[in-house]
């Protein structure tokens, strides 16, 4: 099972099979080209992995890991082990753990994210809607994450993801982090951003 980052390497998770080069997938070190917002990224003909353009990038469109849940199956499991990101063991994705104070458009938030450098990593970007809602834990509320993980003070906001919400594209996903829900708001309206790599 593979997932892929905004250059297009295929980064491997807890086995199976996925869409890394020589099988069918993208090249580790040829990143699509983005096009427009929520078209492909790249020919039929090229992949087959059903990358789509959001508002930060080239990412999948759909989740290849199964979504993390408080209980069995796939029950919530995080690595707190490297000082400042939390390591989600069963997505394999790496979160910022601390996030900043400040509030931000989407492209704004596009640019912290791309600027920010943290556990020795600077791909960082803004999570998709379903990234996003890997990190919901259902089962507490304000806020509605791992504390144990990602700390008591975790704020309660909403967050950005970089999935827009429809083909209009002047809306963006966000996560509320108080209950869990999710909601769409005008990508230009600000809100909080916890960057994942």
């Amino acid at each position: 099972m593979r997932l892929k980052n905004l250059s297009g390497r295929s980064d491997q998770l807890q086995g199976g099979a996925g869409g890394g080069a020589g099988d069918g997938g993208i090249p580790p070190d040829a990143g699509p080209p983005c096009g427009a917002l929520g078209q492909p990224c790249c020919a039929t003909n090229q992949c087959n992995t059903g990358l789509m353009c959001t508002r930060c990038g080239c990412l999948d469109s759909w989740a290849e890991w199964p979504m993390p849940n408080p209980t069995s199956p796939n029950q919530q499991s995080y690595d707190t082990s490297t000082a400042g990101v939390v390591i989600d063991n069963v997505t394999g994705l790496m979160w910022q753990k601390n996030v900043d104070a400040s509030s931000y458009t989407v492209d704004g938030a596009c640019a912290y994210c791309a600027g920010l450098t943290l556990a020795g990593h600077g791909d960082w970007r803004v999570p998709t809607q379903i990234e996003l809602v890997s990190i919901v834990d259902f089962s507490r509320a304000s806020p509605a994450i791992d504390t144990g993980a990602f700390g008591t003070g975790a704020p309660t906001d909403n967050f950005w993801s970089a999935t827009p919400w429809n083909a209009d594209l002047t809306y963006a996903w966000m996560i509320y982090f108080d209950l869990g829900w999710g909601d769409f708001r005008y990508m230009t309206n600000t809100n909080r951003v916890r960057c994942v790599r």
